[in-house]
């Protein structure tokens, strides 16, 4: 049997603390400051306001003590709690309870200011619990998960009995409890069958108020019991709700009384005003505490510290996805379109923000009543899954509906349709291509693989062959005018055979426009007009002169480069770099893509 010693919990929160208060201060200059309203001279409440004041010092939390020994009326507490709603000051606000009979708690709680509710009984902070994005937690819940946590106890998936409905614990317990994947069951003291329930539960936590309420015959063996009542008996002693001498024999671990939940409660009431005091000091500590990592300012032990394994943290977001997102339709536009051999088919939603991976097994494809094609405009239902192997998270798609064509084929199609209108594709325009080409243009970036790869091609099977290589962007917005002018000049050649027009890499893009398709983009060949021009004839200075390599952020070659074994670049006397004008040469044996020439690499 392990006993759960709180003290040792409380002792590692209470550095913590001290360590976040000195942060604090050294980034804000402030130090939180907690005010305590006491009122009447309940002994229990004394101690506790003492014991308070006394974790406060030691972790540098300045107190205020707002002490009414005689009572005081509902007009004057509510007054009071005003008043330091108003200083700025003071960062904490714990009203001690059990009021005195006469004073309503329910009104002078709500009376607090939400920031500066530190003991989480705002009807606000209680809300904001139930809703699942805590702000301030009530401390005695928390302690409970903080000794759980401490103890490497799994919550997750384990079976939670709560014997108690009180708002102080039992009740934020069940939320906090639920928060963490557990299944809660709430009892109290007029539950019928009170002990088959508690039987049940992997961890059991009993605040029920009566000494030796839960006896080891209502506990399974093998269960976590935590104890948060504390009752003083007729012998002076103090007890807890669960009877210690029976059930610790037949349990995991359980914690005493007193040393167990009694004092990580005041520590988590210092964390508390700490948070609350950094969220009031810190502009950029303002957001809720559970609005992510670590906001910039902000020291870190100001935060809940909950380590995780990676393997446990993706199992996290696995459930907080799956629970949150159990089934959903997903407009978005079909890319990367893939189907392997196995029939199943991958690919990728996406609209202009973002993109999602998914995937549709072989057997719902089935019931796929249209061919699946990229540019496609789609509804997809589905599940979300994660695939933690690789830390990704795919759409498991179920039902794929057609909801027409993507905004960028859309755009294709609409330009394809302007094109034919002007005769651009009548095949009576069209030139048939050249057998045995002898001289070829080429237009493409210098530095992509398709260059490479069209310049290894003709090294190995065409040994006596011209290369005229223009350089241009072929992605970005500066793509289109230059391609238009390279196809321009290089058809003013008399003895240009065939001008290809090329790009490749990982992405294709559409020029002035990004997509995010996974294929490369494939050449165009076209065979050129004749021009009565004589290929001796100057060309003037293409305005594409010496680009910028936009992916490469460096000078590219001069505007015209002619290939040699495709390795080297000759130019004619006439030709200098940026001259506008190609020079002539021949391609024999493959081999390098690598330039020498003051032109640049290719």
């Amino acid at each position: 049997m392990l006993t759960l010693d709180g003290k040792a919990v409380a002792a590692k929160v209470l550095a913590d603390v001290k360590t976040g208060v000195a942060e604090l201060a050294e980034s804000t200059g402030g130090r939180p400051t907690l005010a305590v309203i006491l009122v009447g001279e309940d002994p229990a409440s004394q101690v506790y306001v003492r014991n308070k004041k006394r974790s406060a010092e030691e972790v540098g939390i300045a107190s205020r003590d707002y002490l009414y020994p005689r009572g005081c009326t509902q007009a004057e507490l509510l007054a009071t709690i005003a008043a330091i709603n108003a200083d700025a000051s003071i960062h904490g606000i714990l009203l001690q309870l059990p009021l005195p009979k006469g004073l309503d708690e329910d009104e002078a709680l709500t009376a607090i200011a939400p920031a500066k509710d530190v003991d989480g009984l705002h009807p606000m902070s209680l809300g904001n619990l139930l809703a699942g994005k805590p702000t301030a937690v009530p401390c005695t819940p928390a302690g409970c998960l903080e000794i759980l946590d401490h103890y490497g106890i799994a919550i997750e998936g384990a079976e939670a009995v709560v014997v108690g409905r009180s708002r102080l614990v039992g009740k934020p317990l069940a939320q906090l409890l639920l928060g963490r994947h557990a299944t809660v069951t709430m009892c109290h003291t007029r539950t019928r069958d009170l002990a088959g329930h508690c039987r049940r539960a992997d961890i059991l936590c009993v605040a029920a108020g009566r000494p030796r309420f839960v006896t080891g015959d209502m506990v399974k063996d093998g269960a976590v019991v935590i104890d948060v009542g504390v009752n003083r008996l007729e012998t002076g002693k103090l007890a807890g709700d669960v009877d210690w001498a029976s059930v610790s024999p037949k349990v995991r671990a359980i914690t005493p009384v007193p040393g167990g939940v009694g004092p990580t409660t005041i520590a988590m009431l210092m964390r508390n005003t700490l948070l609350a005091a950094g969220r009031q000091l810190s502009p950029a500590a303002s957001a809720p505490d559970d609005a992510g990592p670590r906001s910039r300012g902000q020291p870190l032990a100001m935060r809940e510290r909950t380590v995780y394994t990676v393997s446990g943290l993706t199992l996290g977001i696995k459930s907080a996805l799956e629970e949150e997102f159990p089934a959903v339709w997903v407009e978005g536009e079909v890319s990367n379109l893939r189907t392997p051999s196995s029939g199943h088919a991958y690919f990728t939603l996406k609209d202009d923000a973002a993109q999602l991976r998914c995937v549709l097994f072989r057997g719902r494809g089935r019931r796929v009543r249209f061919e699946v094609e990229d540019g496609m405009q789609v509804l997809a239902f589905g599940g979300l899954d994660v695939y933690a192997n690789r830390g990704e998270y795919q759409l498991v798609v179920e039902l794929l509906e057609p909801k027409g064509l993507g905004g960028l084929q859309i755009a294709f199609e609409q330009l394809k349709r302007k094109l034919e209108a002007e005769g651009l594709f009548d095949p009576g325009k069209k030139r048939p291509l050249p057998l045995f080409p002898r001289v070829i243009g080429i237009v493409t970036s210098p530095t992509g693989a398709a260059l490479r790869d069209i310049l290894n091609i003709i090294g190995r099977r065409f040994a006596d062959l011209r290369v005229l290589i223009a350089p241009v962007r072929v992605q970005g917005e500066e793509a289109p005018r230059e391609i238009v002018a390279a196809i321009s000049d290089l058809c003013e050649i008399a003895d240009l055979d065939v001008v290809i027009v090329a790009r490749g890499g990982a992405r294709s893009r559409t020029c002035g426009r990004s997509t995010t398709s996974g294929s490369p983009a494939p050449s165009r060949a076209a065979a050129c007009p004749s021009s009565p021009r004589s290929a001796t004839r100057p060309i003037s200075p293409s305005p594409t002169s010496s680009p910028t390599c936009a992916h490469r952020r460096r000078r590219a070659p001069p505007s015209w480069w002619s290939a040699r074994s495709c390795t080297s670049f000759a130019r004619s006397a006439s030709s200098t770099p940026g001259s506008g004008r190609p020079c002539a040469a021949r391609s024999s044996a493959a081999g390098s893509a690598r330039s020498t020439s003051p032109g640049g690499a290719c």
